[in-house]
Formats: structure tokens, sequence, C-alpha cells
């Protein structure tokens, strides 16, 4: 068995792994352990070579079977629906994970013990409602966040990231005193609602690399967009609004200095009554419109009153349908 590099949801095996003595898998760099509903502990110890993690769909497994920090190769790690499993309180990740997803499941990180040279590049943590996330602050070449239905967490603290996505998260108030991070590329922010309510402290101004934003949910009263108080950063390339409930016109000042924009997709927007008369930013190469009634009779091919406004734009999607 020392030959084996890696081992999948083909690999079956008992309740607990049974290795010959001083059988060891000092080649296995992927293993993959899915819907074992058996195992409940007990994994071979010697994984020097181990690269990529995968625990999944183990019901009964209460215990991660593995010391994290002893795994010096480790770039990936998964934890996927293991219900039974208790919450792991680590004290250090291994300095060469790269990407962590967790999903229904709690990992918790002793902040003060992780080291702020970490070469972690991708997090997603997804339905993880006791989440703690002091320890992101650890994490300084962290490149992908996403956050997704963590009810309980409150507050973000992101130093560094080139994208962070979050999602069905109703408790997040803010970002920490830093704010977003200057490196911040993309930014997707879907149905946060305390969140959204202070958009207006995010800074989005002062992020030099901001390219892609995406706004999803906003229930208060937000009928124009961009509001004149909130403005958008010049260097913005895509633009998303989708469920703004209360959202009757797109404000022109606060989109005409976005020089940039290539594309503009606005969705399920039902109070949308029209396009600025000045018309859209002139760089638009792609318009995506879609389950915007009241918008949409004045989309019409060569006859609707904000046709001439959109003409123009190579690219027309109106209700999923391509206009010629």
């Amino acid at each position: 068995m020392h030959r084996i590099s890696a081992l999948t949801q083909d690999f079956y095996g008992d309740s607990r792994w049974h290795i010959p003595e001083g059988e060891v898998f000092n080649r296995l760099e992927e293993l993959s352990i899915i819907d074992c509903s058996k195992l409940i502990g007990e994994l071979p110890q010697q994984l020097s070579s181990l690269q990529s993690l995968e625990i999944s769909g183990c019901s009964n497994l209460v215990t991660l079977p593995l010391q994290l920090n002893q795994l010096s190769r480790l770039e990936k790690l998964t934890i996927d629906d293991c219900e039974s499993l208790l919450p792991l309180r680590v004290s250090r990740l291994p300095s060469s994970l790269k990407s962590l997803e967790c999903y229904n499941y709690n990992l918790e990180l002793e902040s003060e013990s992780l080291e702020e040279d970490g070469t972690l590049e991708y997090l997603r943590l997804e339905n993880c409602d006791s989440l703690k996330v002091e320890w992101l602050a650890s994490f300084p070449k962290l490149k992908g966040l996403s956050i997704i239905d963590c009810k309980s967490i409150e507050v973000l603290s992101i130093p560094a990231a080139s994208g962070i996505v979050s999602k069905n998260c109703p408790e997040i108030e803010c970002f920490r005193e830093w704010g977003l991070p200057s490196s911040l590329q993309s930014l997707k922010i879907l149905r946060c609602k305390k969140l959204t309510s202070r958009r207006r402290e995010w800074g989005l101004e002062k992020l030099p690399c901001l390219t892609d934003l995406w706004i999803v949910g906003i229930k208060d009263g937000v009928e124009s967009f961009p509001e004149e108080d909130w403005q958008l950063p010049c260097t913005l390339e895509a633009l998303l609004l989708q469920s703004l409930q209360n959202l009757k016109v797109l404000n022109y000042s606060g989109l005409r200095h976005l020089i940039s924009l290539q594309h503009l997709v606005i969705g399920f927007c039902h109070r949308l009554q029209s396009l600025p008369e000045e018309g859209l930013p002139a760089s638009l190469t792609t318009l995506d419109i879609s389950d915007c009634p009241m918008l949409k009779p004045r989309l019409e091919w060569d006859k609707g009153q904000d046709w001439p406004k959109i003409a123009h734009i190579p690219c027309l999607v109106i209700d999923d349908e391509l206009v010629p």
C-alpha cells in the first residue's frame, strides 16, 4: 500500500480503518471519504505526503480522526455534511494549507496562536452557525472568501482578499474597523439585510481595484440607485442589481463616472419604471434585464420609449432572450 497516491469514495472500509502494523501511506496525496456512514474514527496516521483531504457525508463520525497540524503538505481541506462531528478546536492550521471549505460544521480556531503568515488563499464557510470570525484577520494572503447561510455572524474581519461573497447572513452588520481591503476586486452581497442597510459605510469609492459588484435583496426604501450619498468606484466593470424591491429609477449622476462599466445586469426589480433620460454609460457592451415588468415595454425593439437609450449596446438580453 505504500505506493498508493489517491483514495476516493470507491475505497470502502469499516467503522475504523484496519491498517497492518508498520504499514504507511507515505505517498498518499489525495484522500476522499464520502458517504461512509459506518466510519466513526481512526484513519492512517502516516500521511506525510497528503495534499488534499475531503470528508463528506459521514453521519456517524464524531471526531476528526487526524491531527491537522501534523499534515505538513496539506493544501486543501473540505469538511461537508458530517452531522455528528463535534466542533474542532484547532490551535494551528497546516502552514501549507491554501483552501479550506466547511459546510454545516464549526471549526474553531484559536486566533491568539495563529501565525499571520499563513498561506490560506480560499475560505468557504456555509451554514456554520457558531462560527467565530476573529481569526479571519490571521490570513493576510487570503484571495477568496465566501460566507453563506451563517446566521449568527455579526461582524466581518477581513484584512485581505480579492474576492468576497456574503450570502444569506442576516445578522452581519458591518466590516471591522479597517473596512474592506484595498486589494478587493469582487464584492457580492446577497440578502444580508443589516449589512446592506449600512452600505454607505462600506467605502466603495476608496477601493482602487474593485471591478465586480453584486447587490441582491435590498428591502428598505431604495427608490433610486445609486443613492446621492453613495458613490461607486470608477473602476467597476460589472454591476449586478437584483431584488431591489422599491427601486424605481437609476440615478444617472451616480452612474456617469463609471467609464469602465461593461456589463450591467438588472433583475427582479418589479417597480423599476424607466432608464435615465441621459441613457446609460457609453462603455456598456452587455445589458441583461429580467423580471422588470414595468420597464420591459419601454425596451421593445425599435418601439419602446427607452429603446434609443440602449440600441447601441452590442449585447442586449431581455428576459433571457437575446435581442437581435
